[in-house]
């Protein structure tokens, strides 16, 4: 027992360097638990800048300088940011009010089409069924709405972050995106001389993630702008609140889809 002990530390403890990644892993993961609130506007700006660093560096292949190469990536993502908030958001809370308001309708709604299933197939449906179903969406939806406008008084704090990250998240991916080379200089002087396990793997996940949360965040982009011409076209109502949902549907695979189409096949069928 203790050989086998012995050389599992052996395997798994002689490297210095494999000793030296777990503890900046462990020690990653721990501020992460411990701050993660008063770190969140900093790790924000980290993986914007870390998704806005790939056009960065295409503008640089380009021959753009970098500080040119910057301010014309960081321009157009204020320029989304300000697009986003003053004409995307405005709708989508309208759009999210007008449904609040429609919800005592649609749950109407629903209750003549249930009606009507029981005349068709009667064998399928029962009365005392379609009558406890619709008591029970009725209480829900009168509890959602409640909750909604119970939760709408107490805005202030979220409005305070909201400022916060709207003033410091962009100000943070400036300078990241800025003086990145620095940065990395800095740290990499912080780690030990022997650190090639270290940069093997920090160049795997720097590959892995960027791949993963650009092709997400043109994935979203592309999903519901496209979501939104659709409903559109067949003008379908709430169509920038739901497509907005649709979108955001990708971030959970399978679920986020099938949990997001009941909402709009309910309001298509209203």
């Amino acid at each position: 027992m203790l050989k086998i002990v012995q050389s599992w530390v052996e395997r798994y403890f002689s490297d210095e360097q494999a000793i030296v990644l777990a503890s900046l892993l462990a020690i990653g993961f721990g501020v992460i638990l411990l701050w993660g609130d008063i770190l969140a506007p900093v790790l924000a700006s980290i993986i914007i800048a870390f998704v806005l660093q790939g056009a960065v560096s295409w503008l640089n292949k380009r021959g753009l300088p970098q500080l040119l190469s910057v301010t014309v990536v960081f321009s157009t993502f204020l320029s989304a940011i300000f697009a986003l908030i003053f004409a995307v958001l405005p709708l989508v809370y309208s759009q999210f009010e007008s449904l609040v308001n429609d919800f005592p309708k649609i749950v109407s709604t629903l209750r003549v089409y249930g009606d009507d299933l029981q005349e068709r197939f009667p064998a399928f449906f029962q009365g005392d069924e379609i009558t406890l179903a619709y008591q029970q969406l009725s209480e829900g939806s009168a509890q959602v709405v409640q909750w909604i406008f119970s939760h709408s008084l107490s805005t202030l704090p979220v409005i305070v972050s909201v400022m916060i990250y709207l003033i410091v998240v962009p100000i943070l991916v400036f300078f990241l995106l800025k003086d990145r080379t620095k940065i990395l200089m800095s740290i990499d002087a912080a780690l030990p001389s022997k650190k090639g396990l270290i940069q093997r793997v920090s160049l795997e996940m720097n590959e892995q993630f960027s791949n993963y949360l650009r092709g997400k965040a043109i994935e979203i982009f592309v999903v519901a702008v496209f979501t939104y011409i659709v409903l559109q076209y067949f003008g379908l109502n709430y169509a920038a609140l739901l497509s907005m949902l649709v979108g955001l549907s990708v971030l959970i695979p399978y679920i986020g889809a099938i949990v997001v189409t009941i909402p709009v096949a309910l309001i298509a069928l209203f």
